[in-house]
């Protein structure tokens, strides 16, 4: 017997990731600000999508598997965090977490 293939793991992640944001964003739909659902629901999307081109590492090339899955990971987490600052009433900073997410993936390609 093999252990959990982490390719299947990353997919069923993936997968899993797909459906909360989508569960939310129904069930918080006409009881939530809608902008921050919205955002919120997005980066949780991001989220999935970044599990999922990852679980794909064997069968993308390495560019669509590596740089793109990192950059849209960034951008999920920056996006997360805007969120979180949008809805405690603070500035979100809207330029510095760009230029975060865009330095942090120029790096991690490079």
């Amino acid at each position: 017997m093999g252990g959990l293939d982490p390719h299947s793991f990353m997919l069923a992640s993936g997968i899993l990731y797909t459906a909360m944001p989508v569960t939310v964003w129904a069930l918080l739909n006409k009881r939530h600000p809608r902008l921050n659902l919205n955002l919120w629901c997005f980066s949780g999307l991001l989220t999935a999508a970044n599990f999922i081109l990852y679980s794909l590492r064997v069968a993308l090339p390495g560019t669509l598997s590596g740089s793109v899955a990192n950059a849209v990971g960034f951008a999920a987490a920056a996006l997360g965090a805007a969120t979180l600052r949008l809805e405690a009433g603070r500035p979100v900073g809207t330029t510095a977490l760009v230029s975060l997410v865009v330095t942090a993936s120029a790096a991690a390609a490079w």
